[in-house]
């Protein structure tokens, strides 16, 4: 079984690349923060334009899963956890070896939801994007996130343009 550490890292810069030619934003990747009263989202990763306050800020909410039966079935994993969660997009990430169970099944759980999916191959440490996620323009704002609207706000003070937040350190930053 594939640990989801591992899966973190591929999607995380998938994420943060689909911005490589865009100037002018900032991006946060915060692994596990804690919101008000909930459990935590495995990957919240937050956009912006420089110079926007923070409802102008995009969230997107990652739960990664690495068994078939959490992915889709178990009412307190996976899609079921990620409905939960406040956010803007959410995606239910699973590795490649989970997907060609059954990949039909997978996606139309996935699609009837309107969440997108992630499938990670780890030989290549790559991400395809198998269904895409509804935006949801009532989601509740950045505040839902309290450790991730403090780091929100000490990076969009700073030079930097993307931070990556591991176990409330600083774990990449660009």
């Amino acid at each position: 079984m594939v640990r989801e550490q591992k899966l973190k890292d591929p999607i995380g810069h998938y994420l943060y690349h689909r911005f490589d030619d865009v100037d002018g934003f900032k991006f946060l990747c915060y692994e596990e923060p804690r919101g008000k009263g909930m459990r935590a989202p495995d990957l919240v990763f937050v956009h912006g334009p420089v110079g926007s306050g923070v409802l102008d800020c995009i969230i997107e909410v990652v739960e990664i899963e690495n068994k078939l039966k959490h992915a889709i079935r178990h009412r307190k994993h996976g899609l079921n956890q990620l409905k939960k969660y406040p956010g803007h997009l959410k995606y239910l990430a699973i590795p490649h070896t989970i997907h060609r169970l059954d990949p039909v099944k997978i996606q139309t759980k996935c699609n009837e939801r309107q969440m997108g999916l992630l499938v990670v191959d780890l030989k290549d440490q790559t991400v395809k994007g198998m269904a895409e996620p509804r935006f949801d323009d009532e989601s509740k704002s950045l505040r839902v996130y309290p450790t991730v609207l403090k780091r929100w706000g000490a990076l969009k003070m700073s030079k930097d343009r993307f931070r990556w937040i591991r176990g409330g350190v600083i774990f990449q930053k660009e």
